[in-house]
């Protein structure tokens, strides 16, 4: 008897456990997408930041696809890896950007996807040394007993920013409508 109760008691756990990684999911999506948006609008020198702004339209849906497109990324980049490092670099370079893209310019999956290739042609080394020149800021951070990194996060997501705006100025116009 003791140990139906006790199997109830684990699949119970098991569904407040989903319920509580889905909620964090949720959330997180939520504040990822606010943070990178309060960002941009810094990095582009907007003076007036509101909620409107900063959290246009939160609905179930998009945030599914913002969601989709993250753990896309993340599949990309990880099964490229699993084939062989460099295909894991390469896609992880090309598409680095795809988040940043469907946030800000609030186009579909495929299309934040085939932009982000599009703003990373032909520049793929020249974002290694960036992203190996954020690492060793980051180490340093981590070598200052950690408490450097209070100073190196926020200036590697900054630097990552302005680099996203600097490709995405270089786009022609076609590419962006």
């Amino acid at each position: 008897m003791s140990k139906s109760g006790n199997v109830g008691s684990k699949v119970l756990f098991g569904f407040w456990s989903f319920g509580f990684v889905l909620i964090s999911i949720y959330l997180s999506c939520i504040i990822q997408i606010g943070f990178m948006r309060t960002l941009l609008s810094l990095v582009r020198g907007e003076k007036k930041l509101s909620w409107k702004t900063i959290f246009p339209q939160l609905t179930v849906k998009y945030l599914l696809r913002y969601f989709a497109v993250s753990f896309l990324y993340g599949l990309l980049v990880a099964f490229g890896f699993i084939l062989l490092v460099v295909p894991g670099i390469y896609w992880a370079i090309k598409y680095s950007f795809s988040e940043l893209l469907f946030i800000d310019k609030e186009i579909g999956i495929k299309e934040a996807f085939n932009l982000s290739g599009k703003m990373t042609q032909g520049i793929k080394w020249q974002l290694i040394l960036f992203g190996l020149a954020i690492l060793g800021i980051n180490i340093l951070g981590v070598l200052a007993l950690g408490v450097g990194l209070i100073v190196t996060v926020p200036l590697s997501v900054l630097s990552n920013l302005l680099l996203y705006t600097h490709l995405l100025s270089r786009l022609p116009k076609k590419d962006l409508n």
